[in-house]
């Protein structure tokens, strides 16, 4: 499976697996609490599904964003949940298994959303995304701009 690389706030990072559609279907589903992966599920279109955490014997945490790449929701997810819905549309849904291997990193990103809520936004490029705040949006699109000028 393809890998992303995921960076938040330039010193934490995660490498997440694309799913495919089998993935899609089975997240974490079935696996064990050690050897669970982050999975990073990406839909072509704006989309409102619900997710569940029957078979998972674990917590994990689930973090969606729109087609705009800003946060809509991040919640630590509880085994058995039947149904999981956020309140808008989302393209993209990163889940990180709460084990060892991500422990620490899962409490930083959760201290991170909990200061900045409102701030944080999710910047995609071809190999990795990263939270930033909203103030370098426009550094960004100069930045961009620049580079279709040239």
């Amino acid at each position: 499976m393809k890998e992303k690389k995921i960076t938040f706030k330039k010193n934490i990072f995660i490498e997440a697996e694309v799913c495919n559609w089998f993935k899609k279907i089975s997240g974490l589903m079935f696996t064990k609490k050690n050897k669970a992966k982050s999975l990073l599920f990406e839909f072509g279109k704006e989309k409102r599904i619900p997710i569940h955490s029957l078979f998972v014997f674990f917590d994990f945490l689930a973090i969606w964003s729109n087609s705009f790449n800003k946060i809509i929701k991040m919640e630590i997810i509880k085994p058995f949940n039947f149904k999981i819905l956020p309140k808008k549309k989302f393209t993209k849904l990163l889940e990180i298994p709460l084990n060892k291997k991500y422990s620490k990193t899962s409490k930083k990103i959760i201290s991170i959303y909990k200061k900045e809520k409102n701030n944080l936004k999710v910047v995609f490029s071809d190999d990795n995304f990263y939270f930033q705040k909203k103030k370098l949006k426009k550094r960004t699109l100069i930045f961009k701009k620049k580079e279709e000028n040239s």
